[in-house]
């Protein structure tokens, strides 16, 4: 009743329409993922994402990741394939190479769900759940960074999307099995035992609730098994045999075992329902249209899509819910699943014609919307003007604001033109409408939340490039102990990792080293603290004389309390202690 050809006559059943809707998707991706890839500093594990490419192309062994020579047990290494992929496309391991997967991820994932939506919906519901995707709050944040998320999203939301979508349409069992348990094999290798559990759960669980389907799970579910275990297998296998298997548990199920814990539990089960509710903004508020009875019984065949991802939800949030140190980013596999259910409450609304409360309720929705947007530019523009302190901080540049006055007040009209019901009920009023909603939200995020990202970040790379230039041995620096991942990336060359000296003789006169110590804005005392920087910091006390080259502070931002603080230093020879008698000797 409600599939692909009911939008309106014959322009839902035109290929064009629908490659229109594509167009208009990747316009919005490039817009919001694409523009502005490299504006930020890398920040956060990007560096250390990409510092595990580096050392896979150094020694040639991609299949052992490695942080300075040590095994590194977070993950497996798909994301990092990918990352040193880019870097031998590019010549170099940069920002590009670093963040191009995630941004991919993101576009092809939108992709994929504005076709498994078609399906079920009409356009408009499609393109509704492929801008709501697009424009989440969370995805907004980790969508265009080099962390394994998104990329973990499209491995295990695609093989969830792939499997139903096939279920669903009667293709050839053992092809949709395979290729879905392949796609999951890629996700676990992303990121983990987490791949498997989102993957097989729901669809394990959806078929065993309908009995006529138990037969299928039991003849095609071991292919799956079997695709999902080529993929993931193969790679654990090698890595055992290089290894052992004290680091292939680790590496499997490292991250989980630490944090599994009882303490905050209570306080977590509170406030994480909310979290997650604040990570779908501003798309969440729609799914309350499913309360409306009549709405829910017109779900047509998407109902059994519905009940799909609702199961899919109910099986898998446990895992971040009652895990007290889980983020909601590591949900985002499951994102396509509410932003279908989005969509689909989209969809049957209009096809209701906005009766009622649904009519009130969507236009409530988009002036709050456009309220916030046109409040957030009167307020910005008389940050421009204002000489007040907090104005300072939440400046932005004028020609960053035109865009938001013009989205917003589009919007606005739009809203006012909706007063008249037959405009509310047209179809082009909705489709307009939630474009113009995404195309609000992502450029809020992609101009003006970038832009006061960018003021706040710390960018550690021009300080220590600067250090490089003055040290014509740069390239012997080695580390006592481990040191920040952000230091290293920017450093370029290999810093080899040693044990933090006992005794004097370890060492040798002239030698560089870094260490890695804690820094805090917080007024501390004592003679060794550094009070004329910033953040403050304690000097280590090694066995051995030497002078301070540097202090690098390698936070996210400036105003972070407590960063890590890279201090570079020379082991000093009796000679130079006898001509340079400095201050900064230690």
């Amino acid at each position: 009743m409600f599939g692909a050809a009911s939008l309106s006559g014959k322009e839902s059943n035109r290929l064009g329409a629908h490659l229109l809707d594509l167009a208009l998707l990747a316009l919005l991706v490039w817009g919001i993922y694409f523009s502005r890839m490299t504006f930020l500093p890398l920040c956060g594990e990007e560096p250390r994402r990409a510092e595990v490419a580096r050392e896979m192309l150094r020694s040639g062994n991609w299949i052992v990741p490695t942080q300075q020579g040590h095994l590194y047990l977070s993950r497996p290494p798909f994301q990092n394939w990918l990352i040193a992929l880019g870097g031998i496309i590019r010549g170099e391991v940069d920002a590009v190479a670093i963040r191009l997967p995630s941004v991919l991820s993101t576009g092809v994932l939108a992709a994929g769900i504005y076709l498994y939506s078609l399906g079920f919906v009409s356009r408009l519901g499609a393109i509704t759940s492929a801008a709501a995707f697009t424009t989440m709050g969370q995805v907004l944040q980790i969508g265009g960074m080099g962390e394994s998320d998104a990329l973990f999203a499209l491995c295990v939301g695609g093989a969830l999307l792939f499997w139903h979508y096939g279920w669903a349409r009667n293709w050839w069992p053992p092809l949709v099995w395979a290729i879905a348990g392949i796609l999951a094999g890629f996700g676990a290798l992303t990121k983990g035992v987490q791949g498997a559990v989102y993957f097989f759960g729901p669809i394990v669980v959806y078929l065993i609730l309908f009995g006529t389907c138990r037969m299928q799970l039991v003849r095609w579910l071991p292919v799956a098994l079997l695709s999902f275990g080529a993929v993931a297998g193969s790679w654990t296998l090698a890595y055992w045999w290089a290894t052992d298997w004290e680091a292939t548990r680790r590496i499997w199920f490292g991250q989980v075992e630490q944090r599994l814990s009882w303490s905050g539990l209570t306080e977590h089960m509170l406030l994480h329902p909310l979290e997650t509710f604040a990570c779908w903004l501003p798309w969440s508020p729609l799914l309350g249209f499913f309360i409306w009875k009549e709405l829910r019984r017109q779900l047509g065949e998407a109902k059994q899509a519905a009940i799909f991802w609702l199961g899919a939800l109910a099986v898998t949030y446990p895992t971040v819910w009652l895990v007290p140190a889980a983020a909601n980013r590591y949900y985002l596999p499951l994102y396509p699943g509410v932003a279908f259910l989005v969509g689909l409450a989209v969809d049957r609304a209009w096809h209701l014609k906005w009766a009622a409360i649904l009519g009130r309720s969507y236009r409530a929705f988009l002036i709050v919307i456009a309220g916030i947007a046109l409040g957030a530019a009167l307020v910005l523009t008389a940050a421009v003007w204002l000489p007040v302190d907090f104005a300072v901080r939440i400046r932005q540049p004028v020609v960053w604001l035109v865009p938001l006055w013009i989205l917003g007040a589009f919007l606005g009209g739009l809203v006012w033109w909706g007063r008249n019901e037959n405009v509310l009920q047209s179809l082009r009023f909705t489709y307009t409408t939630v474009l113009a909603v995404a195309a609000l939200v992502g450029y809020a995020h992609t101009g003006l939340v970038l832009n006061g990202l960018r003021l706040a970040a710390n960018d550690p790379g021009p300080s220590i490039a600067a250090l490089k230039g003055e040290l014509p041995d740069s390239e012997k620096l080695v580390s006592f102990g481990p040191v920040f991942h952000r230091f290293r990336y920017c450093w370029e060359h290999p810093i080899p990792r040693r044990d933090i000296p006992q005794i004097a003789e370890e060492v040798s006169p002239g030698q560089l080293f870094c260490i890695e110590v804690t820094g805090t804005k917080e007024k501390g005392g004592g003679k060794n603290v550094q009070k004329n920087t910033q953040p403050q910091f304690t000097l280590p006390e090694l066995p051995f004389r030497w002078e301070m080259l540097a202090a690098i502070p390698c936070g996210r931002n400036r105003n972070e309390k407590v960063q890590p603080v890279v201090i570079v230093g020379r082991v000093l020879g009796a000679e130079d202690i006898a001509e340079n008698p400095r201050p900064n000797l230690r």
